[in-house]
């Protein structure tokens, strides 16, 4: 799936009750006899040959592999022998390729799962080139306006798919934006992780979590996410832009704390503080959306990112600048892709005159060989002239009526 990673290269799901990862901290490492060693050559499910191990977390390991059966690249992601016997874990993996196989845009796409024989679950993915917008933040500080807008607008394009499946990201952070370069040398944003994510049908909401369990990066989760983990809906995922759009602009995290609790603490009652204290290139405009975006009260956020697409749309449309990003296309509903389907072309009124010629054509036709065969009668001239008199001796009578004597 990723070709370099940053800090935890989308492998890790950590939770609310564990310690906060700092950004620079090092990465924790399995032990010994976890580690699934696999050297170049080795073949994972007998069918995908590795070429290279790409990263590992807390979770398991990432490797670039060759699908002997389809002739290309992928990325394997396979999870640690200890954790593999935990069943919520295992679980939690494969539901993570199940969710994300049903996505196709701006999401990181996934060609298989299953179970080795030795017992540890592996997702089979696409192998993306690139970094995680992490990686580019500490690499180039701050972003542009223009290239936050042009990035927000591919992930609300590939987030609003995902809600309209009912499938609710709920881990949403840079290290899970993946800018993908393509072969014409694009940047393609790429949604990945969905390890952690719920999906709600109808009014219910299945997850591989406790009710009662608040799963997520804290310098990330709404406040919901916080109190009422089992309540979430797609407004968390637009909390977590919103962190994140300001992190991208700032570079430092909108709520900070030194553990879990003081960060928690902090996304429950300090407010967001303002962009403009960090620098004053951002435009008004662009800050009042990330600001809308971290209300606490979900009900004042974007109802949905297809109105916060909306939003950033409008705004860029004023940035003469181009970013770095490959634009997005303008998000719609399924019913606005309806009423903006082509109306059908018009046929040609040719089309209709030739074939009125064609028609007149063969009766011609059957007229002139019905004359010559004897079948049809032409009038002479003198009957035509006996025609007027003919008619005026036919006599007309009403229907349905009894003369009277004086008619």
């Amino acid at each position: 799936m990723i070709a370099s990673a940053s800090r935890s290269s989308g492998l890790d799901i950590p939770f609310v009750e564990m310690p906060p990862q700092y950004r620079g901290a090092a990465t924790r490492h399995p032990s010994d006899s976890d580690v699934i060693a696999l050297e170049p050559g080795a073949h994972i499910a007998g069918r995908y040959r590795v070429l290279r191990k790409i990263g590992e977390g807390g979770m398991g390991e990432l490797y670039a592999c060759f699908d002997t059966v389809l002739s290309r690249e992928v990325a394997v992601k396979l999870m640690q022998r200890s954790l593999a016997a935990e069943p919520l874990v295992a679980e939690r993996l494969m539901r993570e390729a199940m969710l994300a196989a049903q996505l196709r845009r701006h999401v990181a796409q996934v060609f298989d799962c299953g179970m080795l024989a030795t017992g540890e679950p592996y997702i089979v993915m696409e192998l993306l080139s690139g970094q995680d917008m992490y990686a580019v933040l500490r690499e180039s500080g701050p972003l542009a306006p223009e290239d936050v807008i042009a990035a927000m607008l591919q992930v609300c394009d590939g987030l609003a798919e995902a809600h309209e499946k009912g499938i609710i990201h709920r881990d949403l952070k840079p290290e899970n934006l993946f800018c993908a370069t393509q072969p014409d040398g694009q940047v393609v944003i790429k949604i990945v992780d969905f390890g952690v994510s719920k999906q709600v049908t109808g009014q219910r909401m299945r997850a591989q979590t406790n009710p009662g369990e608040s799963v997520g990066s804290p310098q990330y989760m709404s406040p919901e996410q916080i109190t009422s983990p089992s309540e979430v809906d797609t407004r968390t995922d637009i909390w977590s832009l919103g962190v994140v759009m300001f992190e991208l602009l700032t570079g430092v995290l909108p709520f900070r704390g030194s553990g879990t609790a003081r960060i928690c603490a902090a996304v429950l009652t300090e407010p967001a503080p303002s962009i403009s204290n960090y620098r004053s290139d951002v435009p008004p405009a662009l800050e009042f959306i990330v600001q809308r975006c971290l209300e606490k009260e979900r009900d004042r956020r974007f109802p949905d990112v297809l109105e916060l697409s909306a939003a950033l749309t409008a705004l860029g449309s004023t940035q003469p600048e181009k970013s770095r990003y490959t634009s997005a296309p303008p998000l719609v509903t399924a019913d606005e892709a309806i009423q903006d389907e082509p109306a059908p072309r018009p046929r040609r009124r040719w089309v209709g005159v030739l074939c009125g010629l064609a028609v007149m054509g063969g009766c011609t036709a059957v007229l002139v060989q019905g004359v010559r065969q004897g079948r049809i009668h032409v009038p002479t001239a003198n009957e035509l002239r006996e025609v007027p008199s003919r008619i005026a001796s036919w006599r007309f009578s009403l229907p349905f009526r009894t003369p009277t004597p004086q008619q």
